[in-house]
């Protein structure tokens, strides 16, 4: 993980250099990079001062704002480090759901035909993918989640207490932490049933409703969940809806059996690689 984190520390800072360096960049580029990038150089500007480039730069750089209140402003270190998250919780996260999706759908090919009858009910001949059309893929929704509670990204979710709280007469003082084991509650067998057999159904609008919503937290849940979630729900059904009306998968030889057992460190993963067959449709 070291490795995985200088490496995208070094490819990031080359990045921001190149931009820095670039007089037109902010006309250029409209991404989140150079949005933070942005931020930094108003700020820079704003003090009349420059960023130093090496990495013992000091992470919090606070200017006065007059009437004795102060204003944190933003750093390299910052930048990279949130570029870093938006890397790694907007693209890897989903690039990992969908292979999951796939790998599960070829080895369940009832389900896959089922869901494909589904996508070509709702957009017939049609190649576009609207918003409108993803709202009414039922059973794709219910794969995806039921992908989600066996296969989740992260095993857990951490939160710090802001101030003492009393919970059921427990007390929790400031800076406490809360670790949410999410993959152990989506295995529990108090909310899910045979929870390591693959059962779309667990998720139609019916079984949810017996269920407490908290259940489910591959999102996480209330005002602290994933920032982009419906980024990825959209991003995973458009993608998902295009490779099945397209495409039949079927599992290549060798390929391990369901469940599939699971590489717990950093992002969950599964230990063995997974090869499909694809056949145009």
């Amino acid at each position: 993980m070291n490795k995985t984190n200088t490496f995208f520390k070094e490819v990031l800072g080359e990045i921001l250099d190149q931009r820095r360096a670039d007089k037109e960049a902010a006309e250029k580029y409209t991404d989140c990079f150079q949005l933070l990038l942005n931020a930094l150089d108003e700020e820079n500007n704003s003090k009349d001062e420059k960023l130093s480039t090496e990495d013992s730069d000091i992470i919090h750089d606070y200017t006065e704002n007059g009437g004795g209140k102060w204003k944190k402003s933003i750093s390299r270190i910052e930048i990279l480090a949130q570029s870093f998250f938006i890397l790694i919780a907007g693209y890897e996260t989903t690039s990992t759901t969908l292979h999951m999706i796939i790998y599960i759908l070829a080895k369940l090919p009832e389900i896959q035909d089922r869901l494909r009858d589904e996508i070509n009910n709702i957009l017939e001949d049609r190649e576009d993918i609207g918003y409108d059309d993803i709202a009414k893929f039922q059973y794709m929704n219910q794969v995806i989640c039921e992908t989600m509670r066996m296969y989740p990204t992260s095993s857990r979710a951490n939160r710090v207490c802001t101030k003492p709280i009393t919970i059921n007469g427990i007390e929790f003082k400031e800076n406490f932490m809360f670790s949410v084991p999410i993959y152990a509650i989506h295995h529990n067998e108090k909310y899910y049933p045979n929870p390591d057999e693959f059962d779309p159904e667990r998720f139609s609008p019916e079984e949810k409703a017996k269920r407490d919503p908290l259940a489910f937290l591959s999102f996480g849940y209330g005002p602290r969940n994933c920032i982009g979630m419906r980024f990825a729900e959209f991003e995973i059904r458009a993608t998902l809806a295009y490779m099945i009306k397209h495409y039949k998968f079927y599992p290549a030889p060798n390929s391990p059996n369901l469940p599939l057992e699971i590489d717990s460190r950093g992002l969950l993963k599964p230990k063995e690689t997974l090869y499909v067959r694809a056949e145009k449709l």
